[in-house]
């Protein structure tokens, strides 16, 4: 067999226990808690798993309200354990040691957390790590997650981590880091910060993971500390990166030659930087709230054109700000992308974003634009390549150009060969006009404002290759 899936309230597999299981290529097995479970439930379903002749994986979620005890999981078939409720660390240590298949691990840890406030969070962030540095279990880990969590400085949160991780092997196989930055109550607008520390506790962090390929910043906020951490972080790996995700502008101090997937904000605290990439390596780009006169020079290494010539994706989100260090976008260079197959670019788009200067291959798989209404006048005229599928759509701003309609179906004309078109009319755009709807290439029609049946009807008159039409209100009278 190929799959067999088992769920159950846990008390029910105790009659389950002797049960002899075909032999399959997947076993799943989920415990439903109804708080009146069996002691030893987990103990039954090892017995059961046990019976799972020559299951090549095995796939076991504990459900919250059912206990596992140590020596209850000895089932060596387990490949992927997620466990709902809380073990003991002495729990935990014993199923990494005694389940040698296993990949993938999900659980919580018991702790004491009556006695903990907030002058002792900092201290007790760092189990998971010293947890890892006492299980010995280094040497399974691929992908790793870090916490800094500061109340006090961000250098004293980034040392702290960096203290207990100097303590793991540096011939562990870890190829990616992520780390999480979040602070307390303090605020860190005026703080001078410890470069020194910031700096030396990345460097400690790059010993203990010379292998970090893919570097990941997440948080919900941009501060000064946030952008100095994720700063000497990067730098540490700038030369050797092929992945970069960060909410945080990073600048562009550091060169990254060698990166092939990077999705960056753009926007610091006060100012706009586009790190230094190469054009030459990059299969796919992601850079959010870009000023509205934005600089590509980040990406040039000589005169002339830029040629982005393995850059398959591409998607660019704009904000309404300018960049005030930024008087002219492009004086003498085209951006080239040969082997571009999906383009999204969103937000205020005006004559002189990057549509203005691309240069399209003749045939693209996808193409998004999604901006306010009336921005697709300054659209209008722009030559897009054939695609299999264009999506135009406006964004929620008011709208009040009459004309937006008639520019978007403008703009689809202009992109001939076209297989399929999506268009998107936004609650807040103006009134539609049957006339300005005509482009036989529209597939998929999505209409939010208001509109009579007599205009959907023409509509559907009109559109011949209409294939779904999504209408969000639909008017008794014909008004328009």
């Amino acid at each position: 067999m190929n799959d067999i899936t088992i769920s159950g309230f846990g008390h029910v597999f105790q009659s389950l226990k002797d049960v002899k299981l075909p032999s399959t290529k997947q076993l799943t097995i989920f415990t439903v808690g109804n708080g009146n479970d069996h002691p030893r439930t987990a103990f039954y379903i090892n017995r059961l798993v046990s019976n799972a002749n020559k299951a090549e994986k095995v796939y076991l979620k504990i459900d919250k309200n059912t206990s596992v005890l140590k020596g209850d999981l000895t089932c060596t078939a387990i490949t992927s354990l997620d466990i709902e409720s809380a073990i003991s660390i002495e729990t935990l240590l014993s199923l990494v040691e005694v389940l040698s298949n296993l990949v993938d691990l999900s659980c919580l840890v018991e702790d004491d957390v009556q006695h903990i406030d907030l002058s002792e969070a900092d201290k007790n962030y760092l189990e998971p790590y010293k947890l890892i540095q006492s299980a010995n279990c280094i040497q399974f880990v691929r992908d790793l997650r870090i916490s800094i969590y500061y109340l006090t400085s961000p250098a004293a949160g980034l040392t702290q981590v960096a203290a207990v991780l100097s303590k793991l092997p540096c011939d562990n196989q870890v190829q990616s880091l992520c780390f999480l930055l979040t602070h307390g109550v303090s605020d860190f607008s005026n703080q001078i910060f410890e470069d020194e520390q910031l700096a030396q506790a990345a460097k400690d962090i790059a010993m203990v993971f010379p292998r970090i390929t893919r570097l990941k910043f997440d948080g919900s906020f941009t501060t000064d500390a946030t952008k100095k951490i994720s700063s000497y972080i990067t730098k540490q790996y700038a030369h050797q990166l092929e992945r970069l995700e960060s909410e945080y502008a990073i600048g562009n101090e550091n060169k990254f030659p060698a990166l092939k997937y990077a999705s960056i904000n753009v926007f610091g605290e006060n100012h706009f930087e586009i790190p230094q990439m190469s054009a030459d390596h990059l299969e796919y780009l992601e850079l959010f709230n870009l000023p509205l006169n934005c600089s590509w020079d980040s990406f040039k290494s000589s005169d002339g054109d830029i040629e982005f010539s393995r850059l398959a994706k591409l998607f660019i989100s704009y904000t309404s700000f300018p960049d005030e260090s930024q008087q002219y976008v492009f004086s003498d260079y085209r951006l080239i992308f040969p082997k571009l197959d999906t383009f999204s670019i969103n937000g205020v788009i005006t004559k002189h974003s990057v549509l203005s200067q691309m240069v399209f291959p003749p045939q693209m798989d996808k193409l998004f634009i999604n901006c306010h209404g009336n921005m697709f006048q300054n659209l209008k005229n722009t030559r897009l390549p054939s695609t299999k599928l264009l999506v135009l759509s406006t964004s929620l701003e008011h709208d009040d150009n009459p004309r937006t309609v008639s520019y978007m179906n403008q703009l689809v004309s202009n992109a001939a060969g076209t297989e399929s078109v999506h268009l998107w009319i936004n609650k807040s755009t103006c009134t539609v006009s049957v006339g300005d709807i005509t482009c036989n290439a529209i597939t998929k029609l999505r209409i939010e404002v208001p509109i009579d049946i007599e205009t959907v009807l023409s509509l559907i008159d009109t559109l011949s290759n209409l294939e779904i039409m999504d209408i969000t209100c639909l008017t008794g009278d014909h008004t328009h």
